[in-house]
C-alpha cells in the first residue's frame, strides 16, 4: 500500500502534463502544479480538483494553498483553505485566493495582508485585486495601507493611509485614496474625499473637505498640497486653495497664557522649519486676527472686525513671536494679501 502511493505522487506531475499537453505546448510559460496530496479528474470538461498541500508556479510567481479548483479552458485556479501567493518582490496572504494566468491577476479574499521583501509597505484588508504586470494592488474593501521608511538612526517612520478604496502602485510607491480619506504620520493628521500621496517624491494632494492637523496647527480650504522633506519626515511646506483658513495655537508659558492666531484667504502658503511657520502667505481677502486662550470671547466681539491692516498686525506680531515689526504698508503689509517672513 505505501509503495502505491509513493508511485501515484511520482506519477502524478506526469500525469498533469499528459493531461494539459495540448495546452503546454502552445504556451511559452504554461501553468505548473507541483504538489498535490490528492486530485479528482473531469478529463471532457478540463477541469481539476485538487487537495492537501497544493503547489502551483507560474514563471516568477507561485502560490499554495489546501483546495483548488483548476479551469483548463479559463485558465484559472480557484483556492480555499488558506492563499499563499508569492512573486519575486513580496507576497500576498489571505483565506481565499484566485488566480487568472492570461490575465497575469490574482484576486484575494478574507483577511489579506500583502508586502514586500523589502517590508517598506504592508496592506491590509478583506479584499485585493493584484495586477502582475502594471505591480498595481487594489483593495475596495477597508483597506489600510502602511508606508515604512528607516530613518539614518534606525528608527522606522510610519505612514498609515485608510479609505473606503485604495489603489497603490508599487513601482513608483504612489497610492490613490477615495472616500473617508485618512492620513497620519507622528502628530500629523490629514482627512479629505480624495487624497494621492506620492512617496517617492514626497508630496501629498487633497481635495474634497480636506483638513491638516499638526501640533498647534490646522488648515482647511478647498484643496491642500502639502510636501516633506526629503526624508520624509515633517512636513516642509502647504500650499491652501480657496477658502484658506489656518490657525496656529501657542501653548501657555510660564505666567503667560496661551495664544490663537487665524489667517484668512483665497490662498495660504506656509513654510515649516522643524515643524515651525518660517514663512507666510495669505492672498486675496486677506484677513486674521489674534487673542490670547484667556479672552477667548475676543474672537466673537471682534469678528466682524477682523479685517484690515490693524488685525493683519496682530497676526504679524504672534507669527514673529512678539519681536518688532520692521514693515512698511507698501513692501510687506497690502489690503489683498499679505506676507510675513521670519526674521
Amino acid at each position: 500500500m505505501v509503495p502505491l502511493r509513493r508511485n501515484f505522487r511520482r506519477l502524478l506531475p506526469l500525469l498533469l502534463v499528459m493531461l494539459f499537453a495540448t495546452s503546454a505546448v502552445a504556451q511559452s510559460s504554461p501553468l505548473i502544479m507541483k504538489h498535490a496530496d490528492s486530485l479528482a479528474v473531469a478529463r471532457k470538461r478540463g477541469t481539476l480538483l485538487l487537495q492537501g498541500r497544493v503547489h502551483f508556479i507560474h514563471d516568477s510567481v507561485q502560490f499554495r494553498t489546501q483546495r483548488a479548483f483548476w479551469h483548463k479552458d479559463a485558465e484559472s485556479v480557484q483556492c480555499s483553505g488558506g492563499f499563499l501567493f508569492t512573486h519575486p518582490s513580496g507576497y500576498i496572504k489571505a483565506q481565499n485566493g484566485h488566480y487568472q494566468k492570461k490575465a497575469g491577476i490574482a484576486t484575494a479574499s478574507g483577511d489579506v495582508h500583502a508586502g514586500d521583501s523589502a517590508s517598506s509597505y504592508l496592506f491590509t484588508g478583506e479584499y485585493l485585486e493584484y495586477d502582475r504586470e502594471k505591480e498595481i494592488l487594489t483593495m475596495p474593501q477597508k483597506p489600510k495601507l502602511y508606508q515604512f521608511e528607516k530613518q539614518k538612526s534606525g528608527k522606522i517612520d510610519t505612514v498609515t493611509i485608510s479609505a473606503k478604496r485604495i489603489i497603490y502602485n508599487k513601482k513608483d510607491a504612489f497610492a490613490q485614496a477615495f472616500d473617508s480619506v485618512k492620513v497620519t504620520q507622528n502628530d500629523m493628521v490629514v482627512t479629505c474625499d480624495t487624497g494621492f500621496f506620492d512617496r517617492k517624491n514626497n508630496w501629498l494632494s487633497m481635495k474634497g473637505h480636506p483638513t491638516c492637523d499638526m501640533k498647534n496647527y490646522h488648515l482647511t480650504g478647498d484643496s491642500i498640497f502639502l510636501v516633506l522633506d526629503s526624508a520624509g519626515k515633517s512636513l516642509k511646506s502647504a500650499l491652501v486653495i480657496r477658502n484658506a483658513h489656518g490657525v496656529q495655537q501657542e501653548d501657555p508659558k510660564r505666567n503667560a497664557p496661551g495664544s490663537v492666531t487665524e489667517a484668512f484667504g483665497d490662498t495660504l502658503y506656509a513654510e515649516f522649519s522643524s515643524d515651525k511657520i518660517e514663512r507666510l502667505y495669505v492672498n486675496l481677502n486677506a484677513r486674521g486676527f489674534f487673542y490670547e486662550t484667556d479672552l477667548k470671547d475676543y474672537r466673537n466681539l471682534h469678528q466682524d472686525r477682523c479685517v484690515g491692516i490693524r488685525n493683519i498686525f496682530y497676526l504679524c506680531w504672534l507669527l514673529m513671536f512678539r519681536t518688532t515689526i520692521e514693515a512698511h504698508h507698501q513692501q510687506k503689509l497690502h489690503l489683498h494679501n499679505f506676507q510675513y517672513c521670519q526674521p
